[in-house]
């Protein structure tokens, strides 16, 4: 990309190097909904650091939550978290040692 064309009356152009966009996300939560997950008023699924969600065994990360900022780089992070949290679930008590 070498430049931005606006969209007025005389086509503008302006030169650029780079373009960064910003657009707000739409939570697809009805699954969320029916699994009686708590939600923002934005519809997002409110989940702590490590992805707990208020229903116990559910994680949830990337953009169906209102942790971090929804970049890929975040959501690899959160969907991490989520499996690393879920695979201690399935652990048996004696696995997760003293902890608990």
């Amino acid at each position: 990309m070498t430049a931005l064309v606006l969209d007025d009356a005389s086509r503008t152009r302006i030169a650029v190097e780079q373009v960064y966009t910003i657009r707000s996300t739409v939570a697809t939560n009805a699954l969320a909904g029916q699994l009686g997950l708590e939600l923002t008023p934005g519809g997002q699924i409110v989940v702590t650091p490590e992805q707990h969600t208020n229903v116990s065994g559910v994680f949830a990360a990337g953009d169906a939550t209102s942790l971090h900022d929804h970049q890929l780089s975040a959501a690899m992070h959160e969907g991490n978290q989520a499996a690393c949290g879920a695979n201690w679930l399935l652990y048996d008590a004696d696995q997760r040692g003293a902890t608990e």
